[in-house]
Formats: structure tokens, C-alpha cells, sequence
């Protein structure tokens, strides 16, 4: 497996601190969030930033923001992939499943299933859809929120998968089930642990900054044994560490830092302790 770290944990950061970041914490590579300086700079630029910071860009994420011209299917997936295939090589594309009753009927399920079919057609490009968090529990309407369809969805578009620790956790579910679910399909990993937080401040607003994407090793999911099953298993994908802002105590750069290598060695912890 590669290890790798989610820039959207520093989203406020220059692009090239994150990636100086990334590489201080030993790591060789990054999942690029796109943000308003990567826009404006382009696929080139960035990867000369990332290359002189010495890592590469491993996987390409839309915008957290809703930052104009990336809001609507299937514009925003076009774009995302025209800047990925503009990268070398070609990153993996990571991609949010829409809140759609039914992908055969709804709009916009039909927009984003011939999007990731256009994107799928492009030479050399592999697209995976990641497992959703459950915020609200009117969610699980939509037909992607399943884990099930979530698998034969991506199975039948050819598509890979990500799980998102925290988010198959939201929907109750148990992370090591959902590996075994996704398992042939699977290609990154989004690793952070789940922490509960007092009942005043359990709020679905607040929940993917002090609830979920927490330091792992500090929360209650069983991510070590979820690392040491990936090894055993040959795994030769991706897991990114994709960290709250306020878990790193990014207010500080060398608070990030510190706790960015306290992740990591929790990676490397799992995996020396299963030999």
C-alpha cells in the first residue's frame, strides 16, 4: 500500500506548504484537493510544486468549497477529469456519489452516471466513487447511501471504490465488513478516526471537524486492524490520511506537522505490530 495525505487537511494552506508538509511527515505523495490556487495555477504548475517538494500527486479530489463553475453534474466532473488527465501520470479521480433516489430516473443521477462514463472512456484514467457520510437521516433515501448498491453501482460503471473510514461509519456500518464488501474494487482508502463529542455539540454541521476525520489511534474505529488486513491481503492501492483541520490544529503549522507524523506512525504502528 502508499500512504498519502489529503491537502483538503490544510485547505487553507498554500499549496506548497501542504505539500512540504506532507513529505516532512515522510510521506511521498498527496491527494490534491482543488482549491482556488490550484484552479489558477493549473495541473503544470502544481505538479512542479509537488514534484519540488518531493512528492507526487497520487489522487485529484473536487473542490470542498462550492466554488463557482464546480457545483453542477456533470460540469464539475468534466473538469475534474480534464485536470487530471492533464497530470503525469494521470492521477486516480475521486469523486462524491450524488443524493439521488434512483440513478436509473433521477437527473441528476443520470448526469453523474454519464459524466463517470465519459470520464471512464479517457485513456490511462481511473475513477473511483467514495462511500458518502450520512449527516442527516433523511440521507438514506438516496440509493448510493447503501453500501450494497454503492458495490454493484461501481461494479457495473467499471468504476473503483474508496472507503471513507468515518463515512461507512455514519452509516453504521462496520469498517472491516465494508472492506470485505469492496474489496476487489477498492482503490484508496480514506483513513481518520471517529471520536464522540457531548450531545451540545454533536451537530451534523460540525460533525467533519470535530466528530469525524480525527487522528487515528484517538477515536473508535478499528483502524489498525483495517490497515494489517489490507497488508495481509496485498493491498497495493492507496490510503490517504484525510484529517480534520482542527484535528491537525491547523491554526498552526507546527501542530500539523507534529500530529501528521502522529498518524503516520500509527500506520507504520499497525503494520510492524502484524508481523
Amino acid at each position: 500500500m502508499r500512504l498519502s495525505y489529503s491537502t483538503g487537511s490544510t485547505y487553507s494552506y498554500p499549496l506548497a506548504r501542504s505539500f512540504h508538509l506532507a513529505h516532512e511527515a515522510g510521506l511521498d505523495c498527496v491527494e490534491l484537493v482543488l482549491g482556488p490556487e490550484a484552479i489558477r495555477r493549473g495541473p503544470a504548475e502544481v505538479q512542479r510544486l509537488a514534484e519540488d517538494a518531493g512528492v507526487s500527486i497520487s489522487s485529484l479530489h473536487g473542490p470542498i468549497l462550492p466554488l463557482p463553475g464546480w457545483r453542477q453534474i456533470p460540469r464539475n466532473i468534466e473538469r475534474l477529469t480534464a485536470y487530471a488527465a492533464a497530470l503525469e501520470p494521470s492521477p486516480l479521480v475521486v469523486l462524491h456519489v450524488p443524493q439521488a433516489r434512483d440513478m436509473e430516473r433521477d437527473e441528476r443521477g443520470r448526469a453523474f452516471r454519464e459524466a463517470l462514463a465519459s470520464g471512464l472512456a479517457r485513456d490511462g484514467l481511473q475513477i473511483a466513487v467514495e462511500t458518502p457520510g450520512l449527516f442527516h437521516t433523511t440521507e438514506r433515501a438516496f440509493e448510493l447511501f447503501d453500501m450494497d448498491n454503492l458495490g454493484r453501482f461501481a461494479e457495473r460503471m467499471g468504476a473503483g471504490i474508496v472507503l471513507d473510514t468515518v463515512h461507512v461509519a455514519s452509516l453504521s456500518q462496520d469498517i472491516l465488513h465494508a472492506y470485505g464488501l469492496f474489496r476487489q474494487r477498492l482503490a484508496n482508502v480514506h483513513l481518520s478516526d471517529l471520536v464522540e463529542v457531548p450531545r451540545w455539540l454533536d451537530r451534523p454541521g460540525l460533525h467533519s471537524l470535530i466528530k469525524h476525520h480525527q487522528i487515528p489511534g484517538r477515536g473508535v474505529l478499528p483502524l489498525a486492524a483495517l490497515v494489517q488486513a489490507l497488508a495481509r491481503d496485498g493491498y497495493e492501492g492507496l490510503v490517504t490520511l484525510e484529517l480534520s483541520p482542527v484535528a491537525l490544529r491547523a491554526w498552526s503549522a507546527t501542530q500539523a506537522g507534529r500530529a501528521l507524523r502522529e498518524a503516520v506512525a500509527y500506520v507504520q504502528g499497525a503494520l510492524s505490530a502484524d508481523h
